[in-house]
């Protein structure tokens, strides 16, 4: 086996093993035969970080965190800084939009994960179409209320054509809240 090769298995062994996804004599057997009985595991541990996987994990991190921090920064400008309102729109579009990309891209290899950009993806595209019926349609309810059941159905329809049951529960729930509390304010 080429030296190149050996490194890596030997790196993803090392990570197995600082990580606890194999019991340690499993990968310590792993590791003497891939060492060729040879006593280099000691030196290769500060290496572990290498391994594919954790670069990988150190990757989504980066990037979760990155498009987390950004889904706030967001929120906050959208609804605060109403002077700036068009440009806080069009960075939650782009955001969202990224957020939708990473959830399709993820979904393969980390589903919880995936979940995560659902939902926050999700939030901002709510919280973009309540903002901009605030902003063009300050004085009319009947609108908003049009807004909110138009994304309740859109939750409802994702979570039945995707098999999503988080979306399926949220847009039922809040599609009779909005519902709800329209008859009330008619009455």
């Amino acid at each position: 086996m080429t030296t190149p090769r050996k490194k890596i298995i030997l790196n993803e062994i090392l990570f197995w093993k600082q990580n606890k996804l194999l019991p340690e004599h499993y990968c310590d057997f792993l590791a003497t035969l891939y060492n060729e009985g040879q006593d280099e595991v000691s030196e290769e541990e500060a290496k572990a970080k290498q391994a594919i996987l954790a670069q990988e994990k150190k990757r989504n991190t980066i990037i979760t965190t990155a498009l987390m921090i950004g889904t706030v920064l967001t929120f906050i400008g959208m609804f605060i800084f109403t002077t700036f309102s068009w440009v806080f729109t069009m960075l939650g579009i782009i955001v969202t939009t990224l957020l939708f990309v990473r959830a399709s891209v993820v979904q393969m290899r980390a589903p919880s994960l995936a979940i995560l950009y659902h939902i926050v993806a999700a939030l901002l595209v709510f919280s973009l179409t309540v903002s901009l019926a605030i902003t063009y349609f300050p004085h009319y309810n009947m609108v908003l209320i049009s807004v909110l059941i138009g994304n309740s159905i859109l939750w409802l329809v994702v979570g039945l054509k995707r098999k999503l049951v988080y979306f399926t529960i949220s847009g039922i729930c809040a599609c009779v809240v909005v519902i709800a509390y329209s008859v009330y304010i008619a009455l």
